[in-house]
């Protein structure tokens, strides 16, 4: 894969993120857990055909669209989204 084809992480402030970072944000993240709880779920974002014609194919758009989904999951959980 050509290096400008590939799509870097991103979070709802910033839209390149190393997978170190990644990493070591996952492997941090274990404050409030249990021994055995898990440390990372994963989810599916899965935009209708209706949305995807909307985002035109767009990495962009879809950046756009999966953050502000990010907002009502989050909200699911009554907490608010860490920079």
């Amino acid at each position: 894969v050509a290096e400008g084809a590939k799509e870097h992480f991103f979070n709802q402030y910033k839209d390149a993120i190393t997978p170190e970072k990644v990493v070591k944000e996952i492997d941090n993240n274990t404050a409030k857990l249990k021994k055995k709880e898990p440390k990372f779920y994963s989810i599916t974002v899965s935009p209708s055909k209706y949305e995807l014609k909307r985002l035109q194919n767009s990495s962009a758009d879809l950046k756009r669209y999966t953050r502000e989904l990010m907002k009502d999951y989050v909200a699911c959980f009554n907490r608010e989204i860490d920079g």
